[in-house]
Order: structure tokens, then sequence, then C-alpha cells
């Protein structure tokens, strides 16, 4: 995402949830990755990384901690990639032949 804002952005803290990603995430029935770097506070500028994952029920399921470096890893159900949408898959024909079987 590169947010590096003003310190006077409401975004240099990071926001207990970002509805914008709730609600895309729950309206198309998908997961949402956002993932941002660290820019430490230098007194003008900040960036306090805003990696997140969100499931296609619109809630937060992980989190990275605010201004720190961090590897966020989380282990998607296999059975919540095929939602009753009817979701195209491109790439993987194992996992597609995986999530078919089910």
């Amino acid at each position: 995402m590169c947010n590096k804002v003003p310190l006077s952005h409401p975004y240099s803290r990071r926001p207990a949830y970002y509805p914008q990603f709730a609600a895309r995430s729950f309206e198309n029935r998908c997961w949402f990755i956002a993932s941002d770097w660290v820019w430490p506070n230098d007194s003008i500028l900040s960036c306090p990384g805003h990696s997140c994952i969100y499931n296609p029920n619109g809630e937060e399921v992980i989190r990275s901690n605010e201004s720190q470096e961090e590897f966020i890893n989380y282990s998607i159900p296999t059975a919540q990639l095929h939602m009753k949408k009817g979701k195209r898959f491109h790439g993987s024909m194992v996992l597609k032949k995986q999530i078919s079987n089910r």
C-alpha cells in the first residue's frame, strides 16, 4: 500500500480496523490481503505498517504489529476458497482438483 504519511494524517497511527477492507472482502465474498511497509517515525513522516488479511465475511483474521517489520502467515481453509458465489479458478489445476473433490 505504501502509506507513508505526515504525522498529522489519520493513518500515521494504525486504525482499529479498516472498514473499506471489510466491505470489499464481504461484498465480493473473497479473501482480502493488504500489505504495507514500515517507515519509522522521523518526526515528519510515518508508516506504521498496515498488513492484514480479511476473510469473505469481512472479518480480520490476522494483522501485523504496528511499526514492526513482521511476516504474517495465515492458512486459509481449502473449503473456504470456493464459495457459493461460484468463483472461477485460474492457475493451479492441482488446487482446482482438490477443491472440486470436496
